[in-house]
């Protein structure tokens, strides 16, 4: 008997030890990873990236699989996984064992003996099964599996939102680069209009101050080229950041190098759309990831409910132990129902609690919906108007450059005035910064609209975004 005692406490002590060993093995290794950037201080040298020859597309990828917002979205969602694991593990049976010895004083009549007397060693195997709580867990799964499910389309959201991030920083840097030519351009035009003016006055058609007058547009014209070069280096370290970057990895020139023309060759990635708002609304609430989360949320929210509700009610239970003491291999076994009467109103006050959250989350999808039309009709308008802009502004440059010849010729001939040409130069440049900017203006507007449209990034394809009627496509498609 006491060779049954020892191996049934030597086998109790062994499964401890080997019960989660590879669990203990994996915390301890995360622990490790994550003690340096705790300690904050950085070992590791930079990694040095390059990405040239990429296009939007590659760049939105790159991003996807580099930005930390995103990883913490696919460990939220991991998360969410093992919740659900957890419930369901709540279904089966529960196997514990457990061991016991002591020793006491042993007390003969009022006063205190001092002896002593050993307490038997007592160790037994318990099993311990479910078997209904009236919908209490099956209310807690379906409540994880809509959570897993909010879990995913924020998910969603963090890769459209990190497409609309990288792209608006890519328009927005390539823009800079055209303002910088747009700017050289200007202080060309001044540079030789101080030249032509220096050249007069040698020949005494002119005035000393037709000169000075050239040297202060040159110089306002040098100070709008360093401003512009400023802009170009702020959206550089945005684009960088929206890729998931820092700045000692990398560069502007492995990153995105400057084109030839920047000023010309303008990157059209996203063909013009012409869909409305009543057209776009329906799609937009059925397919966008931030009101598809909320949704699920909703639903998750009213199972909690149903899992309050049910948790008001009793639970049943199959119990059954087995003892390793004298008499040895005694089985005890039965079925437990347990009820509680009164416990302060908690369970009552939970299923109101449970329900007014419910009712929040209800609003907070209509809330969304709300901000999710306004949005739209902004961004709808917003494309219009770069889309007219753009037709002005290609008109406007035209014609200032005509405007801006002219007065060239005036000049150099003596019948305009030394401020003309500064308008004139100063309109040519103006023109050609709207015609820059609502060009790009346009670019991000398809942009935005594809963001609160909620389509994936990874069913983006840049030039094809199927919104207009296949006769508007053609049309395009005829221009080009």
């Amino acid at each position: 008997m006491k060779a049954i005692k020892t191996f049934s406490f030597g086998a109790f002590l062994g499964l401890l030890l080997c019960l989660g060993c590879e669990t203990i093995r994996n915390a301890e290794k995360a622990q490790e990873e994550i003690k340096p950037a705790s300690l904050g201080v950085c070992t590791n040298e930079p990694k040095k990236v390059e990405l040239k020859d990429f296009d939007l597309w590659d760049y939105v990828v790159f991003a996807v699989s580099n930005r930390p917002e995103i990883v913490s979205a696919e460990l939220s969602l991991s998360n969410a996984v093992i919740d659900i694991k957890m419930v369901e593990g709540e279904w089966m049976p529960t196997v514990s064992t457990g061991a016991d010895w002591s020793r006491g004083t042993y007390n003969n009549g009022s006063h205190f003996s001092g002896n002593q007397q050993n307490r038997p060693f007592s160790q037994n195997f318990s099993f311990d099964v479910l078997l209904y709580d009236f919908g209490r867990l099956d209310a807690k799964e379906q409540a994880a599996r809509y959570t897993l499910m909010s879990a995913w389309h924020d998910y969603e959201e963090k890769r459209i939102a990190a497409f609309k991030e990288v792209s608006q920083a890519y328009f927005t840097l390539l823009e800079c680069d055209a303002l910088y030519e747009v700017a050289q351009t200007n202080k060309f035009n001044y540079e030789e209009h101080l030249r032509e003016a220096k050249h007069l006055l040698e020949a005494g058609e002119s005035i000393k101050l037709d000169v000075l007058k050239a040297q202060y547009d040159l110089s306002a014209s040098e100070l709008n080229l360093i401003n512009a070069s400023n802009d170009v280096v702020v959206a550089s370290a945005a684009f960088i950041k929206s890729l998931g970057l820092q700045l000692d990895e990398c560069s502007r020139e492995s990153i995105l190098p400057k084109s030839v023309n920047p000023l010309f060759n303008t990157n059209v990635v996203f063909s013009s759309t012409t869909a409305q708002v009543q057209d776009l609304l329906p799609f937009a609430r059925t397919n966008a990831p931030s009101i598809k989360s909320l949704r699920a949320k909703l639903r998750a929210s009213s199972s909690q409910v149903d899992y309050a509700i049910s948790d008001l009610l009793p639970e049943i239970t199959l119990s059954s132990t087995v003892s390793f003491t004298d008499p040895t291999w005694n089985w005890v076994w039965g079925v437990k129902a347990f009820q509680s009467l009164f416990m302060g109103y908690r369970k009552t006050l939970a299923v109101d609690q449970a329900v007014l959250r419910m009712k929040a989350a209800k609003y907070d999808v209509d809330k969304a919906e709300q901000t999710l039309s306004y949005n739209l009709g902004e961004a709808v308008s917003l494309r219009d108007n770069a889309k007219q802009s753009h037709v002005t502004a290609t008109v406007q440059v035209e014609q200032a450059l005509e405007n801006l010849q002219t007065v060239v010729e005036c000049f150099r001939i003596g019948t305009s005035d030394r401020t003309d040409f500064t308008d004139a130069a100063n309109a040519y440049a103006s023109a050609m910064g709207s015609w820059v900017k609502s060009f790009y203006a346009g670019q991000m507007a398809e942009v935005n609209l594809i963001h609160l449209l909620g389509t994936s990034p990874s069913s983006i394809t840049p030039v094809k975004i199927k919104l207009d009627d296949e006769d508007d496509e053609k049309k395009e498609e005829e221009n080009k």
